[in-house]
């Protein structure tokens, strides 16, 4: 079978390629089972891209040329990543001037062939701007496929609590953690009083049972971390636990697993539906992987929690 390869020489120069190619004296040619070579600089290294008639073949050059070369002149061994080819495209022989390297997670042949055919009906050669059209279109849906997917997955694999949230915590052990899911506002004392009686109101549940509310202030997604920091405050009579996340619903679920774990009992989350349209809230989750932040805690969870006995228990109210 057709192999294409990439082959990444970390730190190598043009200097140095072109003298591993002068070195194996192929005159300029294609070595016997090669179909297309093309090279040049990538990430302070440089980069090359071969199309084989087999994989056993380029294997046989890897053995008998690269290899000594590369050690010759210095260099690490490449590292080679292996693709095998369902669909090759011929030009009419021009050298290239620019090539184009896509990795599109998630798309598999069936959906790839689909795309295609609707760029290029019939088998004619496409334009240019069929063919950008074509992977344009191809990684904004393997984008969007891949967005929704990732938020809700638990990507928050540690929890790291402050003196004050580890008090707090103590205080309700040996018995259900009840922990209210609260967008982040800070306010006086009287807006916990509201939310307090609020949430009673909307579950039913009586004046001595305790509640701790969790609040997650939304942060850059470009500063992820997956260590979730919590910190704890008691504001008059309310137990409050605040953290910094971008993934709001993933933090939510990160906490009650952990609660779970410390404490031996099943912990309960409590929240109240989004106001507004549920079909924002679906174009919100498919274009940024946000939404509706119950059902996508109540998900993570299904997720990473396989045992239901121990899944923390989400109520909407």
């Amino acid at each position: 079978m057709t192999a294409a390869l990439v082959l990444d020489f970390a730190g190598a120069t043009r200097e140095q390629y072109d003298e591993i190619v002068e070195r194996m004296q192929l005159g300029g040619h294609m070595a016997p089972g090669g179909q297309v070579h093309v090279a040049g600089s990538h990430a302070g290294g440089w980069r090359v891209i071969d199309v084989w008639d087999s994989l056993e073949a380029f294997e046989r050059f890897r053995d008998d040329q690269i290899v000594p070369h590369v050690q010759a002149v210095g260099l690490a061994p490449p590292r080679v990543q292996t693709v095998d080819v369902d669909d090759e495209m011929t030009d009419d022989g021009r050298s290239a001037a620019f090539v184009q390297y896509l990795i599109l997670p998630g798309l598999d042949r069936a959906a790839f062939r689909a795309l295609h055919d609707e760029v290029v009906p019939g088998g004619e050669r496409p334009e240019g701007i069929k063919i950008a059209s074509f992977f344009i279109t191809a990684i904004i849906l393997v984008s969007l496929v891949s967005r929704a997917v990732r938020s809700t997955e638990l990507r928050i694999t540690g929890i790291l609590f402050d003196t004050e949230a580890e008090a707090l915590i103590d205080d309700s052990s040996g018995q259900t953690i009840r922990v209210v899911a609260r967008s982040f506002q800070p306010g006086l004392r009287n807006g916990w009083d509201a939310a307090d009686a609020e949430i009673r109101y909307l579950h039913n549940l009586d004046s001595h049972v305790p509640l701790v509310f969790f609040e997650v202030d939304r942060s850059d997604a470009s500063e992820f971390e997956d260590r979730l920091t919590v910190h704890g405050r008691k504001i008059g009579e309310h137990s409050v636990l605040f953290a910094e996340s971008p993934v709001v619903a993933n933090a939510i679920a990160a906490l009650l697993i952990e609660l779970e774990r410390k404490t031996g009992n099943v912990p309960h989350a409590y929240f109240r539906w989004t106001e507004g349209n549920p079909v924002a809230n679906i174009i919100r989750y498919i274009f940024f992987g946000e939404g509706d932040t119950a059902p996508l805690t109540h998900e993570v969870l299904r997720r990473a929690v396989e045992d239901p006995k121990r899944r923390p228990i989400v109520h909407v109210g």
